[in-house]
């Protein structure tokens, strides 16, 4: 079953990927100091045309300054979307699609475009995390650092610890 809706454009505003000074390669996987990764989700419709939508998604990698880093890499960038919806879609199901869907589909963008990166870089490929933007936005939604303009909505995600299990 095809989607209602598509994206249409999406393009990196801002992209900036440094080595991390505190991470030793060399260093035991399991002892390595977790960093933190910071998001920033804004979405709302376009201004001049009804069916299309803007995403913006910001993150922000912040390794352990504290060595040995687990992430060999400072990562900051912000993706933007463009999304429109075929006709006869009601105004609810695009926000909730737009929300959901969309985010997800520029965060993989962005995940892929980040591991290219780092494949060239002086530690070899890094995958971003996963990140649950339903539990995201339930939390938004259930009142917690929710900021909301009549045209904007911005969602802040709490910066999260790594997972502690052991990546090769």
């Amino acid at each position: 079953m095809n989607s209602p809706l598509r994206l249409d454009e999406y393009f990196f505003e801002d992209f900036s990927l440094k080595v991390t000074p505190s991470f030793d390669p060399k260093s035991r996987v399991g002892k390595r100091k977790d960093g933190k990764i910071h998001c920033k989700v804004e979405y709302g419709p376009a201004k001049l045309y009804p069916k299309r939508f803007r995403i913006a998604i910001s993150i922000l990698v912040e390794p352990s300054k504290e060595p040995p880093a687990r992430d060999p890499y400072f990562i900051n960038f912000r993706i933007i979307g463009l999304f429109s919806f075929i006709d006869g879609v009601p105004k609810n199901i695009m926000d909730q699609m737009v929300r959901l869907n969309g985010t997800s589909i520029l965060y993989g963008i962005a995940r892929g475009t980040v591991s290219s990166v780092a494949a060239i870089s002086q530690h070899g490929k890094y995958i971003l995390q996963a990140l649950n933007f339903v539990q995201m936005f339930k939390s938004i939604e259930e009142g917690q650092q929710a900021k909301v303009a009549d045209d904007q909505k911005t969602v802040r995600g709490r910066p999260k610890k790594r997972a502690a299990a052991k990546r090769q």
